[in-house]
């Protein structure tokens, strides 16, 4: 909001103020506010587009009653039942909430009073609500939001499985996943815990695959790794677990830097920790070891994308990164964003993945993709040079 004033004649501001009126910020001498309108005519002919105008009308009503308190235990129930009876996906209802809603914060705490199950469509509509958002106050109320959800301080949004870990992996090359789902095959699995694979095909890209086989899976635990990867630490299930028992580590990488540079490329980091044995030729390995940490892990602000151990369910950002790049920097990125940690353990004794990618050059649309992550993300790094 911005303020248009008109000069008042010499000694009237003073006069009035004497007289018990307050001039804060000068609102005395104000003759109009500017008032920025948060509702684009392009999102909202979409959202007519999509259901009719009573369909649309029932969902408002609700959704105002849920707002302002009234009958909210009813109203709730009323528009998952509505939701469910016309398919209403969770990107279009966060925009519905988003144009209709004044108290944001007020509405999302009284519909999550009676999730019904409904946990993941409100953790999903409140990341999709921050991603479009353009006011970066209101960003940081869904994501405080989300936070809080994930942290379980009203209550666990994602109904997830505790004792089920989900490996899952975009695949274009059979020969090589199942390579790849063989050694996945032989870990050794903790007591108590179960396994699923999930493989994608025909991803638009590792962002949407990656976001498809989240929602494929309640595990609680779920790792993203390259179809070329194979993982030779036995016991890579028992050492996450171990780590993730604190709460506030949200991502377990393999190999990563301390601190981003202004690049926002992990590998021209001032000091990259972790290592992967990587087999690119049939006739040779190299180790890339880099800097091990001193204790169990070492927390860090990137890692690389070949391996990627997560406990939170956060939203791959596949309406910015459309293509196979800079999808883990991001990841840490959002991450950091909802206050949790990155961090790559400690593999002084031996490396815990060996990585077979075929030699090639860097793609062109790399660039592409790292200025989407720098226009992103650049205001929030901190490089170290």
């Amino acid at each position: 909001m911005q303020q248009q004033k008109r000069e008042a004649p010499t000694g009237l501001i003073e006069r009035l103020v004497t007289a018990g009126f307050e001039n804060e910020l000068d609102d005395l001498e104000t003759e109009f506010y500017f008032v920025r309108a948060d509702r684009s005519m392009p999102e909202l002919s979409l959202l007519k587009s999509m259901y009719t105008k009573a369909a649309r009308e029932q969902m408002v009503r609700l959704i105002h009653r849920i707002e302002y308190d009234v009958e909210r235990e009813s109203s709730v129930q009323s528009l998952w039942a509505l939701l469910d009876r016309f398919s209403v996906f969770p990107a279009y209802a966060a925009s519905l909430v988003r144009e209709t809603v004044v108290h944001t914060e007020a509405f999302y705490r009284r519909l999550s009073m009676d999730y019904d199950g409904r946990d993941a469509f409100i953790y999903e509509m409140l990341g999709v609500s921050a991603m479009e958002c353009v006011d970066p106050v209101d960003r940081e109320l869904y994501y405080s939001l989300q936070r809080e959800f994930a942290h379980g301080k009203n209550r666990e949004i994602m109904d997830m499985d505790q004792n089920k870990v989900a490996f899952i992996s975009c695949v274009n090359d059979e020969d090589m996943y199942s390579e790849c789902l063989l050694y996945l095959k032989s870990l050794y699995i903790p007591d108590g815990m179960s396994i699923e694979y999930i493989p994608v095909r025909n991803a638009a890209s590792m962002c949407a695959g990656y976001n498809e086989g989240a929602r494929a899976s309640d595990a609680k635990y779920k790792i993203y790794l390259h179809q070329d990867v194979l993982v030779v630490n036995k016991n890579i299930i028992a050492d996450l677990l171990s780590i993730f028992e604190d709460p506030t580590i949200g991502l377990v990488g393999m190999i990563g830097c301390r601190s981003l540079p202004r690049s926002g490329v992990w590998w021209d980091g001032l000091r990259t920790y972790g290592r992967v044995l990587h087999h690119c030729e049939p006739e040779s390995v190299v180790d890339s070891h880099c800097m091990e940490p001193e204790g169990s892990y070492i927390d860090v602000e990137a890692v690389d994308g070949l391996f990627l151990a997560t406990q939170y369910g956060i939203r791959w950002r596949e309406d910015l990164f459309t293509g196979w790049h800079l999808y883990d920097t991001s990841m840490c990125m959002e991450m950091r964003r909802h206050e949790f940690r990155v961090v790559v353990p400690n593999q002084e004794e031996d490396f815990w993945c060996i990585h077979c990618p075929r030699e090639k050059p860097l793609a062109p649309e790399y660039k592409r993709y790292q200025k989407i992550f720098l226009h992103e993300y650049g205001a929030e790094l901190h490089p170290e040079v």
